[in-house]
């Protein structure tokens, strides 16, 4: 979803939050007082949305940023799931080059990802 799709998304449901909270403004304080309960998850889920956005970009570019080798085997070995050895005939590399690559690999995106981490923890 492109940034300009994702806000308007948002704001077009927070107006239909708004408008179904102004429909009960001085007639039934129950429902607005339920649609104001809504409108705080809303908001709350909005801005989950965008760490979640923020933290999946910033492993998007760190994965780019690693260099071929590494990144091949570290997408293979943690989203495909195959072995170092599995890694290794793909590559027509050792199975121990294999992993080698994927520590380093995991070693500069942790070095990458750890200002990240630590924001999120806090």
């Amino acid at each position: 979803m492109n940034r300009s799709f994702f806000i308007a998304a948002f704001l077009l449901g927070a107006s239909a939050v708004i408008w179904m909270a102004s429909t009960f403004v001085g007639s039934n304080n129950l429902a607005l007082a339920v649609t104001l309960v809504i409108a705080c998850v809303y908001a709350i889920g909005f801005m989950e949305l965008v760490q979640f956005r923020a933290a999946t970009s910033t492993l998007t570019k760190g994965l780019a940023e690693l260099p071929e080798e590494q990144r091949s085997a570290v997408v293979l070995h943690l989203w495909d799931e195959l072995s170092f050895a599995e890694i290794g005939e793909i590559c027509e590399v050792s199975s121990n080059t294999a992993a080698s690559r994927y520590r380093y690999g995991i070693d500069k995106m942790r070095r990458r990802l750890r200002p990240l981490y630590e924001e999120i923890q806090q």
